[in-house]
């Protein structure tokens, strides 16, 4: 047999070993199988101790599950201090056995003396129930030695003889309960009508009995939840937060589950991570994680991730989240990733995993089932969305007139950085910023990710490719950014003078000791994130109406394009934009203008317009259609008749 890769403590010579029943029979001359058994369970802490009495001092329980109720019924005790109960049952009940063990002479000697020598007040608490502050004197005679071991034999047989009798008592119970059913029947063929009553008054006595055993079943589940409780209150307030401060990134789950959600998390970022990959991966991990916290509530072992196979908490847990005013979008998004981690789990699954493939498979079928529900709100809350965004779409005018303002004022700000004696330059930056982005955007419909992610190299490759004759520009390429692994690198297109804009930055740039590969950064030459209330304060400084968002300028360029032009063009804008049309075709299209509406009900009149001619039109096509068939016929016939 392999032996196992994780040490083990001796409990003879305390130290750390792999082989440890090699190294029982090797170093300590442990020949004895038995003790050599008991030894190991108690390095292992494999030791049943579900029917010895509760350590804990003031509680009476002796009941058969002691492990159990020192999970659940000592909810004011720490997890550390039931750990140590715990291991403190788990060591007196093996120096019991080996006692007893001791006390039946085995031909082969026993090396082990646990059993005489009292260790510890806490280890004569749990062996002998003695109170800690009792001083108790123990003879260490060996005549004392046999006879203590001899009680303590005979109050285990005593306890197993109890266990028996109970058990027996129970089936005679069930045989008494068939015998009297039997009975019942016998006597109701004989009698007739009375024996139908007899029965019935016993079918009554059963209902009894049985709503007797609900009742008691239902305390007993009443007391147990009682230290769930607070967990579950703490439940409620799951999706309280925003950020870093949200409560969903807090909530504390067992650490065998942290350590998994960990390796979730390091496949989710990949080999080379991004900060926006790990900030995805964090978002990732948090929805996760408040998936497993509603689902392991109220439930005890979730360390083998049985709490999972329970499909009324999946569709509670997605109610919840529409309970919490989430929008369907966001309760959709959860729901992809719970079920993009549920399939991880199903094909690497962690070590103390005891959930079954099929149970995985059903709760990735309830967790799609949920999804299949929102489908019809999703639906209807983009057409919502669509229809607001449409409602208080930026003119055509209003882009013209801020690309028109940005021409003149960009390179009035520049002039003004180039000035060595302006102190105000950083002011100046945030200005030069805002009309920057407000001028490519407004023009292209980029998202704000372009401009940010742009280097310093790729401005400088824009330049070093040969002009021709006929070039009034050039085009930059930039890699990083949202949508590059569908439609690559992003591009703009600079006039000669909007180019030596980014030259002149650059130059400023250099003079105030700037060593980011990014052309706008901070202050402190990090990565910009405020780009859009830069942009918000030279549109509102241009008086132009309204205070978009990237956004709203990027819907406004694509639902502009789409008016305009049409077939090849707008793919092409479309493209060089990273924008996929798809979407928008599905859900925008079925928002109109009062003239747009207008035009297309033009066109529905048209259809039953001049339905005179449009029958003459059918007629004379039928009558074409018919000749061409004809013509076919006779084709067809004279060929098989050549043949």
């Amino acid at each position: 047999m392999t032996p196992s890769l994780e040490s083990t403590v001796c409990p003879l010579c305390l130290h750390n070993y792999q082989a440890l029943a090699q190294h029982l029979k090797r170093a300590h001359g442990v020949c004895n199988g038995h003790e050599r058994r008991l030894l190991l369970s108690m390095a292992s802490g494999r030791v049943n101790i579900r029917q010895c009495p509760c350590p804990v001092s003031g509680c009476s329980y002796h009941g058969t599950r002691l492990d159990k109720h020192l999970q659940d019924g000592h909810p004011e005790l720490r997890q550390a201090r039931l750990l140590n109960e715990e291991q403190a049952v788990r060591k007196a009940a093996v120096v019991c056995l080996l006692g007893c063990l001791r006390a039946t002479h085995p031909r082969v000697a026993m090396v082990s003396a646990l059993d005489l020598v009292a260790s510890t007040a806490e280890d004569r608490q749990v062996v002998c129930e003695v109170d800690p502050g009792v001083v108790v004197v123990v003879c260490q005679m060996p005549a004392c030695v046999g006879v203590r071991a001899e009680h303590h034999e005979l109050t285990a047989t005593i306890h197993r003889l109890e266990r028996e009798a109970t058990q027996h008592q129970s089936k005679i119970k069930v045989q008494a309960r068939k015998l009297r059913r039997y009975q019942l029947l016998v006597r109701g063929m004989n009698e007739g009508a009375a024996g139908r009553q007899e029965q019935e008054e016993e079918q009554r006595a059963e209902e009894v009995e049985q709503r007797a055993e609900e009742v008691v079943e239902q305390r007993a589940e009443e007391v147990e939840a009682r230290p769930c409780r607070q967990r579950q209150e703490l439940q409620r307030t799951t999706f309280q937060g925003r950020g870093r401060g949200s409560v969903m990134r807090h909530l504390a789950l067992p650490p065998s589950i942290e350590k998994f959600l960990a390796e979730y998390a390091a496949y989710q970022q990949g080999i080379r991570p991004t900060r926006k990959q790990v900030e995805n991966a964090t978002s990732k991990i948090s929805r996760v994680r408040t998936f497993l916290f509603h689902l392991s509530a109220g439930k005890s072992h979730l360390t083998s991730w049985l709490f999972l196979n329970d499909m009324p908490a999946v569709t509670k847990y997605a109610s919840q989240l529409i309970r919490e005013g989430k929008e369907v979008t966001t309760v959709k998004c959860y729901l992809h990733n719970i079920i993009h981690f549920l399939g991880y789990l199903k094909d690497t699954p962690p070590a103390a995993c005891r959930l079954r493939r099929p149970h995985i498979h059903g709760v990735i079928r309830a967790v799609h089932m949920a999804l299949r529900n929102l489908a019809r709100p999703i639906a209807m809350h983009q057409l919502k969305v669509k229809a607001k965004k449409m409602a208080g779409i930026v003119s055509r005018e209003s882009l013209r007139r801020c690309q028109e303002q940005a021409r003149v004022v960009i390179p009035e700000l520049l002039t003004r950085m180039e000035d060595t004696t302006n102190k105000g330059i950083s002011n100046l930056r945030d200005e030069f910023f805002g009309y920057l982005s407000a001028f490519v955007i407004s023009l292209y419909g980029h998202r704000p990710g372009v401009l940010t992610n742009m280097t310093v190299s790729e401005v400088e490759a824009a330049k070093a490719d040969p002009l021709l004759p006929t070039d009034t520009g050039y085009v930059i390429t930039i890699d990083e950014h949202k949508t590059n692994r569908d439609f690559g690198g992003a591009q703009i297109f600079l006039t000669f003078e909007e180019f030596s804009w980014l030259e002149r930055w650059l130059e400023v740039r250099k003079r105030l000791g700037s060593k980011s590969q990014r052309v706008l950064t901070t202050r402190a030459g990090g990565p910009l994130k405020n780009m859009a209330g830069y942009m918000q304060a030279v549109w509102a400084h241009m008086g132009l109406p309204g205070r978009p968002s990237f956004t709203d300028l990027r819907t406004a360029v694509s639902g502009h394009a789409k008016h305009i032009h049409s077939g090849t063009t707008r793919e092409k804008l479309a493209r060089f934009m990273c924008h996929s049309t798809a979407t928008a075709d599905r859900f925008y299209s079925l928002v109109l203008d009062r003239s747009q509406a207008k035009d297309l009900r033009g066109h529905f009149e048209e259809v039953t317009a001049s339905s005179s001619s449009t029958t003459h039109d059918h007629q004379d096509s039928g009558d074409s259609a018919a000749e061409e068939l004809e013509d076919m016929r006779t084709e067809s016939e004279a060929e098989d008749d050549d043949q």
